[in-house]
This record gives structure tokens, sequence and C-alpha cells, in this order.
């Protein structure tokens, strides 16, 4: 036992502050050695999942399944896609199919926040019941209707730039066999 400055043995309190590769730790119990440190690390799951893959195998052993030869499938690997290959008219042919959707849902939104402006409740209701459904249904529909407004937004926008992106690269690829097609004057 070591006696500090004030007097009190640091051991008969238990407190433990140690300073190691630049990381302070202090708790009341006596401070582990690496050793016991990575054989603690080694017997206990890190994640959820290993806990859950030592759960699955235990009952496939008590059910003697075997699981020896279940290898992991490999990830796919994505197919990269020319841009030259879109048709971009196809391109811009979305991109006005999800452009009417936007009008279309924007001008539902529109007319649902008007409404909405004019009756904030809609049933004039005194029943507290009524008016709090009332009110989720409005954000409901408020929120559906501004999403989908949004998302055909962003597609039409993606798609129009597609076929631009596409119609460049066709365009490039032309230009490029035109010139090695050249012959070249000596």
């Amino acid at each position: 036992m070591s006696v500090n400055d004030t007097g009190v043995e640091s051991e008969r309190i238990g407190l433990r502050v140690t300073q190691d590769d630049r990381e302070v730790r202090s708790s009341f119990l006596t401070p582990k050695t690496k050793k016991e440190q990575e054989e603690e690390l080694q017997n206990k799951p890190r994640t959820a999942n290993d806990v859950a893959l030592e759960d699955i195998a235990e009952t496939a052993s008590r059910l003697g399944i075997d699981t020896s030869n279940t290898a992991p499938k490999p990830r796919p690997i994505p197919k990269r896609i020319d841009v030259a290959s879109v048709d971009p008219f196809q391109a811009w042919i979305g991109s006005v199919g999800a452009g009417v959707m936007f009008v279309v849902f924007w001008s539902i939104l529109n007319y649902l926040m008007k409404y909405y402006e004019v009756h904030p409740d809609p049933f004039e209701s005194s029943v507290y019941v009524v008016q709090r459904i009332s009110a989720v249904m409005r954000t409901v529909l408020l929120t559906v209707f501004s999403l989908m407004s949004g998302i055909t937004g962003i597609t039409t926008g993606g798609l129009f730039i597609l076929g631009i992106k596409s119609m460049s690269a066709r365009y490039s690829i032309k230009s490029e066999s035109h010139i090695e097609s050249k012959p070249e004057n000596k």
C-alpha cells in the first residue's frame, strides 16, 4: 500500500489513474494487464452480428445441421454502363413524364395548403379526438404530397441531365471517330 500526499492509502480506496498510450484511464477497479485485455477481447464478441452468428452456430450444432459448407456469397460486381449507350430521347421522354407528375403533385400540394389555410379545422368539431385526427391527417397529406413532388422534381432534373450527358457523350464519340477517319496530309 502506498500513501499519497494527503495521507490516504490509494489502494484502500481502490482508485487508479493511469496514462497509457495517451489515454487517461481511471476506475475504481484494479487496471487489467495487457494480457488480460487481449484475452477479454478474444473471448467477447465485438458486434451484434458476431453474437447472432454464434447463436446460429450453436442452434445448428444442437439440431445437427452441418454449416461448414456454407460460404458467404460474394458481392455482385456492378456493371459499368456507358453513358453513350443511353438513348437521350428516352431519357428526355422520361423527364417529361416525371415533370408532368411533378406538376400534378405540386398542384395538389398547393391546393391542400390553401385549403388548410382557410379551413384549419375542416370538421369544425369540438371533440378533442376529432381535432387531433384531422391535424394528423393534414400533416400526413401535406407530407406525402410534398415528398412525392420533391422526388418527381429531382427525377425530372436527373433524367433531363442524363439526356444531355448522353447526347454529349454520343457527339464526342462521333467527333473522335470522324477525326480518326480523316487521312493525314504529309
